[in-house]
């Protein structure tokens, strides 16, 4: 409590201030971090469907241009399934038909693959497959996939299709064979008699077109779309000659001959930061990537939060600011104070300077009269041992007195407002106060009673206010009794529950209730114009404050009595 109460009045204000402004401060960045992490959420949250809008647009239309082949699938599964002749013509022509009437620039080629003498065991005939070299070319049927060089049975695609006999279709990677890219989208076809599995319907896509149609979705200009196999390969890629060229120029012992020759993984490095959104397509197995910049997707979040940042800033600056500017105003309140409290202690020692210039000026006469004396008798010479002996004893017991009345003047007229809180006697700061007070008590013949305070009993204080609290209690006694007929007034003190009360009683009747709310509010006083300032008791209450203790009007005393409380020293809480 003695620490806390060392850092003064103001300072403990500044420190008020200070815990104020950091929990303000504490709160501000908090709403700051808070707010920032919503419009994150939020602009993720909107990048997140922006990306996902974009990869379901790519979706489509993969889903569009795959649609084409499973429409020719379709059809030729049932044309197979139905026919019932044994003629290859018939067959090979309604292929070119279905083929002819196919989008150029999306299927490359159609064909029936039988499992071995399904059709024709004599002539081992296993199908025709009708395909375009190029997208104008006229159509060609072939049948060099039915010799001995070429065993489809072995191929991974036809694997594939025979796996789709669960699924109902399958759709392959793209893969190259016999120097063509392809991406086979296959269907079993059975026989309708007894169910068995007779072969695979092949419609063989364009993969090049894949990346055309990437370009019909409308991404920003630093975003990538990308389409990747099951394997983890690229089929597509919006930028796919400056990733052939980063690729190429990272691995350059390996040979890529196309986008399709690119893993996925090798396509990101140097595009780690990127913001990616995966859409898996379950019927293929190929994974639709929209890759990002953040710097373009998140431009609105970066520049909320630069405002965020800016307006925090501002923020902290006005508190700061603030801090300063009320710790200045209450430096000059404090100053303010200690003015007031010193122009009070003025006015305390002004109304006592005329009975102390008495007090003084009493012993001098005695010292003079007996100095005269002596020159008397030393001119007649009648100066005794016994005469001296006397006249200097009552020179010096004057002279003693004198001396305490200054001592006291400047014990009290000195500024304590900077002394540290001790541990001293009340029964030392009471004589003290009241050797500058006995004058004035003795000319208005008011009769003082101090006697029953202990010696032992101590507090922690600043002796220095704690007796002007005590002047200004007594001088408002005097003014308050000076023309009654009983004049008294009684100062005790006593210990309880580690606060020492300081009683100051006075013959007067006491305080009406209407007046006793305001007494002790700042400028109010019940004295006449110009005998006092009504800063008194409001200074002295924050004095009291100030120790950590109050003054506060005893409503239930009979007389005028004020009270004023601080803590006890631990010195007289043990001898207690």
């Amino acid at each position: 409590m003695a620490a806390a109460k060392k850092k003064g009045g103001n300072e403990r204000a500044c420190f008020h201030v200070a815990l104020i402004c950091w929990a303000l401060a504490a709160l501000g960045l908090i709403w700051a971090i808070t707010f920032n992490i919503t419009i994150y959420r939020s602009a993720m949250l909107e990048a997140r469907d922006y990306q996902k809008d974009k990869a379901n647009g790519v979706a489509r239309q993969i889903h569009n241009y795959c649609s084409v082949a499973t429409q020719l699938a379709d059809t030729l599964t049932v044309f197979v399934e139905r026919y019932e002749g044994r003629d290859p013509k018939q067959i090979e022509q309604y292929i070119d038909s279905i083929l002819e009437s196919a989008p150029r620039e999306i299927i490359y080629g159609t064909g029936i693959w039988w499992e071995p003498y399904a059709f024709d065991p004599q002539s081992r005939y296993f199908g025709p497959y009708v395909y375009r070299k190029d997208p104008g070319a006229e159509r060609t049927i072939t049948y060099e996939w039915s010799t001995s060089r070429y065993d489809y049975h072995n191929q991974f695609w036809y694997r594939d299709g025979m796996q789709a006999q669960k699924e109902g279709m399958a759709i392959t990677d793209p893969y190259i064979d016999r120097d063509v890219a392809f991406i086979s989208l296959l269907k079993p076809f059975y026989d309708r008699k007894t169910k068995g599995f007779k072969g695979l319907v092949s419609v063989d896509l364009v993969p090049p077109h894949m990346a055309r149609l990437l370009e019909n979705v409308a991404i920003k200009s630093s975003d990538k779309a990308i389409i990747v196999s099951r394997t983890g390969h690229l089929i597509a890629h919006s930028d796919s000659e400056a990733v052939l060229e980063r690729v190429r120029r990272r691995h350059p012992q390996q040979v890529f001959h196309s986008i399709m020759d690119v893993r996925f993984a090798d396509s990101r490095v140097g595009y780690e930061d990127r913001l990616n959104y995966s859409h898996y397509m379950p019927m293929m197995g190929w994974t639709v990537v929209i890759a990002s910049d953040p710097d373009e997707l998140l431009a609105g979040y970066y520049r909320s939060r630069r405002v965020i940042a800016l307006a925090t800033l501002v923020y902290l600056l006005t508190l700061t600011i603030g801090y300063f500017t009320i710790c200045y105003f209450l430096q000059s309140l404090e100053r303010q104070r200690e003015n007031f409290l010193y122009a009070e202690k003025m006015a305390s020692l002004g109304e006592m300077a005329g009975s102390i210039a008495h007090e003084i000026n009493n012993p001098l006469a005695i010292i003079q009269g007996s100095a005269q004396k002596l020159q008397i008798r030393l001119r007649h010479e009648e100066l005794n041992r016994e005469d001296l002996k006397h006249t200097a004893g009552v020179i010096l017991k004057t002279a003693e007195r004198i001396g305490r009345i200054i001592k006291s003047l400047r014990f009290v007229a000195r500024d304590g407002s900077t002394d540290p809180f001790a541990n001293t006697s009340i029964k030392t700061i009471v004589e003290e106060t009241l050797a500058l007070c006995e004058a004035r008590l003795k000319n208005e013949e008011i009769r003082i009673d101090a006697s029953l305070i202990p010696a032992d009993l101590c507090c922690v204080c600043r002796a220095v206010q704690i007796s002007q609290v005590l002047i200004n209690l007594i001088n408002n006694a005097v003014d308050a009794i000076r023309d009654l007929p009983e004049k008294w007034i009684r100062i005790e003190a006593r210990s309880q529950k580690g606060m020492i009360h300081i009683a100051v009683t006075d013959s007067g009747p006491g305080i009406p209730k209407e007046l006793a709310d305001k007494i002790m509010k700042p400028f109010f006083t019940t004295k006449g114009v110009g005998k006092g300032t009504g800063l008194g008791l409001s200074i002295s209450r924050g004095i009291a404050h100030a120790h950590g203790g109050d003054l506060e009007l005893d409503a239930d005393s009979p007389h005028t009595r004020f009270v004023l409380t601080l803590p006890q020293a631990r010195e007289s809480l043990q001898t207690a």
